[in-house]
């Protein structure tokens, strides 16, 4: 039960904390994209890094926290600009993207740092069978929510 408990804590919290900042959550979908292609790449060598300013974890470890982190990071650094939602009906659905995305991409994170118990493993194995699909999905409706995105064009002095 935990395991469902912090999974949908999580997804909970950053459901609203995309609700309230009121941005599409295609720039952030994007931001998150970018935060795991940067922890699959970085999270074994910042490791050690900080766990050599002294802070250490047994559970989680502390590899999960830094990927979290690092994963989540570019996202939350474009809650403070970047292109907004008006409507609340775009929000409430771009909001839930984001929080499934976001979870699914720290899916495996989260996997190392908690135990799965009984009924956690049927969400477990629920996640793992569709994560695939769940991501791409996501993928494709933040790139459609990028290109709806309206940009003010600005006529140069020629008027062209």
């Amino acid at each position: 039960m935990s395991y469902i408990l912090v999974f949908v804590a999580m997804a909970g919290l950053l459901f609203a904390l995309s609700f309230i900042v009121k941005r599409r959550f295609g720039v952030l979908v994007l931001a998150l994209l970018a935060g795991s292609l940067l922890a699959s790449l970085w999270t074994e060598t910042l490791t050690p890094l900080v766990a050599s300013t002294g802070i250490v974890t047994v559970r989680p470890p502390l590899s999960s926290i830094v990927a979290l982190t690092v994963t989540l990071a570019p996202a939350f650094v474009l809650f403070l600009g970047g292109p907004a939602a008006h409507g609340k009906h775009e929000r409430l659905i771009g909001s839930l993207i984001f929080a499934l995305v976001a979870t699914m991409l720290s899916f495996h994170w989260l996997n190392d740092a908690l135990v799965i118990d009984g009924a956690g493993q049927v969400l477990h194995d629920f996640l793992s069978q569709y994560q695939a699909l769940i991501l791409t999905g996501g993928v494709v409706a933040a790139i459609v929510d990028v290109l709806m995105t309206h940009t003010v064009r600005h006529q140069g002095k020629t008027g062209h």
